[in-house]
C-alpha cells in the first residue's frame, strides 16, 4: 500500500517537473526572441545617434523567474506595451 502511494506521489512529482521545465523553456525561447528584437533596434538607434537605454530598462522591469513562476498568466501578457521593440 505505502508503495504504491510513494509510487503515485513520485509519478506526480515527476510531472511537476516536466511541466516547470516547459515553462522554464517557453518564457526562455519569448525572452530571447524579444532580446533579439530589442538588439537589433539598438543597432539602429546607434547609428542614428540615440540613446537606447530604456528599451533595456522596460526589459528588464520584468525578471525571469517572475515570468516563470506566475504559470498561470500567459508569456505574452508579461509586456502589454512591445513598442520598446519597434
Amino acid at each position: 500500500m505505502l508503495g504504491s502511494i510513494l509510487i503515485i506521489f513520485g509519478f506526480l512529482m515527476m510531472s511537476l517537473g516536466m511541466i516547470g521545465m516547459q515553462r522554464t523553456m517557453t518564457v526562455s525561447a519569448y525572452r530571447n526572441n524579444i532580446l533579439a528584437n530589442l538588439s537589433r533596434v539598438c543597432m539602429i538607434d546607434a547609428i542614428y545617434g540615440r540613446d537606447s537605454n530604456w528599451r533595456f530598462d522596460v526589459y528588464d522591469s520584468v525578471s525571469f523567474k517572475r515570468m516563470v513562476f506566475q504559470f498561470w498568466r500567459p508569456v505574452e501578457s508579461f509586456y502589454k506595451d512591445t513598442s520598446f521593440i519597434e
